[in-house]
């Protein structure tokens, strides 16, 4: 048996591999390498299994690449991703790996492995903005992709082409944020730490237990454990569990303590964005632990082992709060075009507008932190949004009414006059509020909380006008989008971003 893995060279990736190779039913795992340097690199790790590994060079463009990496698989675990800040800096290569790679792993198994299983990993970045008032999201959520965040965007369209791909044995897992042994490092190397809002809650799962996931649902499937359960198409979230929540300025406190640092002391308020960014935490109750047991590690044992093996973490209290300030924010960030204070700097109003509403807002903002800024205490039973239809409905017992309903709440329409009660993974005709005529299945819309909009086809956020009209998107935008804020976002083909205020 062959498993066929994209992204295989990435933190969670490597440990996928790792973990795959105790499973002795599988005889071989074919990897997809760009070049022959990360290909060497990548045989060094796993020197002893060389002859487990097959590599095959190409990129997901590649459709002769993917077709000879996919071909005989039984599985095929999809984790090829760019992510920020990576995709901040190169678009391109984020619309590769996140839309057009999904696109062509569809195309090829349809054509060639059409019964392969394919197990494709998501994110939480597709539920938007949350604050501590409703910081519980779930599948069913209106998927909502963040302002000139080329990351969720190209997720959103990536995962919609597995949803629509007609295939009989797909699953998409939702991940939540990922610890891993450089999140440190690649924290406070760029001003994309700045981008979560110090009260939006976060919640973590280690590298090591999002490969364990992946490796007990395959597992689970070559044992026949899943065979009766009807595991496969479905989203699920991914979640590290109650454990592993906080708030976004714990994160950088929690790194800042290990070296004797203080948050307070080295962060102003003004540094932390307000609002677009995305994070939730997943209901407690989730099937996937359920079934695969794959929460382990915690995020404050994270913290505690990289002390142990970085000593030299113990040395920062010897050093002044003020200077690393210094240091972090102005020397080595101060021209980082993910920072905050370079934006003001150097007037970069279109982003001021879309993380803190503007550049008035942006002064407004106190100098010194305030208790309601720096939350502490998890509740006990955190709320999620409202639910304006019932999103946990089995789906056998969907109707053509619940489609109607729901389009409805989309300011839109149904436009089936036919549908077959439980016939979930049919395409569906819709009208949006701007009359424009789409398909999608039902458990897409219904289930998954997808929606037409701009986004899908263009580089353009119109959420401000939407949401008057589209009460299940307003859920989501209005935790921290003003209503009655008419502004449009877009880029240009070459990914410049640009805002249209509207004219009162």
């Amino acid at each position: 048996m062959e498993i066929a893995v994209l992204g295989a060279s990435g933190n969670m990736g490597r440990e996928v591999v790792r973990q795959l190779l105790a499973v002795k039913q599988i005889e071989s795992i074919a990897v997809l390498m760009r070049s022959e340097r990360k290909a060497e690199a990548f045989r060094k790790v796993f020197a002893a299994d060389t002859h487990r590994i097959r590599i095959v060079f190409g990129d997901v463009s590649s459709l002769s690449a993917l077709e000879r990496l996919m071909a005989h698989a039984a599985f095929v675990v999809d984790m090829a991703a760019c992510i920020p800040p990576q995709s901040d800096y190169n678009p391109r290569n984020a619309l590769l790996a996140n839309e057009k790679g999904p696109v062509n792993v569809v195309k090829v198994l349809k054509e060639s492995n059409p019964s392969a299983k394919l197990i494709h990993v998501s994110t939480v970045a597709l539920y938007g903005d949350r604050t501590v008032e409703h910081p519980i999201g779930k599948v069913g959520n209106p998927v909502i992709s963040s302002i000139y965040d080329i990351y969720s965007l190209t997720k959103e369209r990536g995962e919609l082409a597995v949803l629509e791909s007609g295939l009989e044995n797909w699953v998409i897992l939702r991940q939540t944020a990922m610890f891993h042994d450089a999140l440190i490092h690649d924290n406070m190397n760029d001003g994309l730490m700045f981008h979560a809002r110090t009260d939006g809650p976060l919640e973590w799962l280690s590298a090591r237990d999002s490969a364990l996931l992946i490796t007990r649902i395959i597992d689970g499937d070559i044992q026949g454990r899943l065979s009766d359960i009807g595991f496969y198409r479905h989203v699920y979230d991914m979640p590290g569990g109650q454990k592993n929540r906080c708030y976004g300025w714990q994160v950088l406190s929690k790194g800042l303590e290990i070296a004797g640092l203080s948050f307070r002391k080295v962060f102003r308020p003004q540094d932390f964005v307000k609002r677009n960014f995305h994070g939730v935490w997943y209901p407690e109750n989730n099937i996937l632990n359920d079934l695969f047991q794959y929460q382990n590690e915690s995020f404050d044992a994270f913290f505690e082992e990289q002390l142990k093996r970085n000593p030299i973490f113990r040395f920062g209290r010897l050093i002044p709060n003020s200077l690393v300030r210094h240091i972090l924010c102005h020397v080595l960030l101060g021209k980082n075009e993910n920072n905050p204070a370079y934006w003001y700097a150097s007037g970069k109003d279109d982003l001021l507008a879309a993380f803190y509403g503007g550049r008035k807002a942006y002064e407004e903002i106190p100098q010194a932190w305030e208790e309601s800024m720096l939350p502490k205490e998890i509740p006990q039973v955190p709320k999620g949004l409202e639910p304006l239809y019932d999103v946990d409905k089995p789906e056998k017992e969907i109707t053509l009414s619940d489609l109607r309903i729901v389009a409805g709440l989309h300011g839109g329409e149904c436009l089936e006059s036919l549908f077959e009660k439980g016939d979930v993974y049919r395409p569906v005709a819709f009208r949006d509020q701007d009359g424009h005529v789409f398909s999608m299945t039902a458990y897409s819309v219904y289930k998954a909380g997808h929606w037409f909009n701009p986004t899908l086809t263009g580089y353009v956020w119109d959420y401000d006008r939407l949401a008057k009209r589209d009460r299940i998107y307003a859920q989501v935008w209005h935790e921290t989008f003003v209503p009655g804020e008419e502004r449009r976002y877009w880029m240009d083909e070459n990914f410049g971003r640009h805002i249209e205020e509207s004219k009162k």
